[in-house]
């Protein structure tokens, strides 16, 4: 299998992955003050405020999809203390410009046309279009080599939770290896060609979604 390049989706007990692997070499793109003041661009700043609560990716700090930044966001012309990092598609490149809460209240969707997320897989799954729109267009994505590709399980959108751990992995079950060896018509060699030294944040790139717990 040297050289080879696939992805794979994996329910590690109730959480599903994305694995993502490339075996010709590392995968790619792992990827103030108080008060307020007006700034040379006339942007007003605001010292940081609470992050807005994403329901399907939960903690965009800890899985680096939000960064702290004193960056102005294009949507709001705020300094607001965090800046999304993750993918944006849109017209025009909206790299490191967007704050979480213009990603949350639908603005940089409605007026920069932007989404975060691909949305055909969730509805292929036949997910309702309140939550694929939510996912796409209201929730920070991640950073994938290949095209993320956002898992469901009941009808609902899974929680985004970064990368699993080496122990999701090890742990994964019969069921979760059966369905990734059907999908990516391998076989039990392929997959722990793909598995093998897993780590976080190498080579090979392994997500964690959880189904069922968004509220």
């Amino acid at each position: 299998m040297t050289g080879s390049v696939g992805a794979a989706t994996a329910d590690i007990g109730h959480r599903t992955a994305t694995v993502e692997y490339n075996r010709q070499g590392p995968a790619t793109s792992r990827r103030s003050g108080f008060g307020q003041f007006w700034s040379p661009r006339f942007h007003k700043v605001h010292m940081s405020e609470q992050l807005p609560r994403f329901r399907y990716h939960p903690n965009p700090l800890a899985t680096g999809a939000v960064k702290v930044s004193d960056a102005i966001c294009v949507c709001c012309g705020l300094s607001r203390g965090h800046i999304y990092g993750g993918p944006v598609y849109a017209v025009t490149v909206l790299d490191d410009s967007l704050c979480p809460w213009c990603i949350a209240d639908g603005s940089a969707s409605a007026k920069l046309g932007a989404s975060f997320a691909d949305s055909y897989p969730l509805r292929q799954a036949g997910v309702p279009d309140g939550v694929v729109n939510e996912v796409s267009e209201q929730t920070p994505g991640y950073v994938s080599w290949q095209q993320e590709y956002w898992l469901a399980h009941c009808g609902d959108a899974c929680e985004f939770h970064g990368d699993a751990t080496v122990g999701d992995v090890l742990a994964a079950s019969a069921e979760t290896k059966q369905h990734w060896i059907d999908e990516y018509k391998q076989d039990d060699k392929g997959w722990a060609w793909a598995t093998d030294g897993y780590r976080p944040g190498g080579d090979s790139a392994l997500y964690k979604l959880n189904a069922g717990t968004a509220i």
